[in-house]
């Protein structure tokens, strides 16, 4: 009688222990990114500028149902989306839509996402498909389109890019350096001047 008695504080304590860790789970959020190059964590650049941002950005991803079971990668994009708003204090929104049977509802082109015939393996019959993987970038009532994504590697870049310039509302700068006088170099730089203004 006294094993079971042992046994049964045993299991309460392990009870305990379970119920703690689901309490605490639900409380502090973790997250590890255990691949090797990290490809899953923003850069400290990127962090600071989701945080920094004076208004919301909403990063709405196009992408076909069809395609997470012949490009696995597609999940990856959008974790990283999702790495976007966790790290944003609010300012990043994510939307993911699915365009597979909606197209016509929700019409990606007019935002700038371009279909790709795609084959597809469905009931054990191959199949060419219109599909979409792209992101639309909105910025107060400016906007920015990723028209193809398929490539978690590169997308970090390309949205703190397209984020940036939209919150930033600067043009680019070109510099200019080149030897010579001054009055040799003016009309040259005249010309430049006017042919990026245009």
């Amino acid at each position: 009688m006294e094993l079971r008695r042992q046994d049964k504080a045993l299991l309460l304590i392990g009870l305990v222990i379970i119920a703690l860790v689901i309490l605490n789970s639900l409380v502090f959020y973790f997250r590890a990114d255990l691949t090797e190059n990290k490809a899953y964590t923003i850069s400290g650049v990127s962090r600071d500028l989701v945080s920094k941002l004076e208004q919301p950005v909403r990063l709405t991803y196009y992408v076909s149902g069809k395609l997470h079971n012949q490009m696995p990668q597609i999940q990856g994009i959008s974790d990283i989306l999702y790495e976007y708003a966790r790290m944003s204090q609010g300012k990043v929104e994510v939307r993911i839509l699915d365009t597979d049977g909606k197209e016509d509802q929700l019409r990606p082109e007019n935002y700038g996402v371009q279909s790709q015939e795609f084959q597809v393996v469905e009931k054990n019959q191959v199949a060419n498909t219109l599909v979409y993987t792209g992101i639309v970038i909105s910025y107060l009532d400016a906007t920015k389109v990723l028209p193809v994504v398929t490539n978690p590697a590169s997308i970090e870049y390309d949205l703190t890019s397209a984020i940036r310039g939209l919150a930033n509302k600067k043009g680019a700068v070109l510099g200019v350096l080149s030897g010579g006088t001054a009055h040799d170099n003016t009309s040259k730089i005249t010309n430049l001047t006017a042919i990026f203004q245009k």
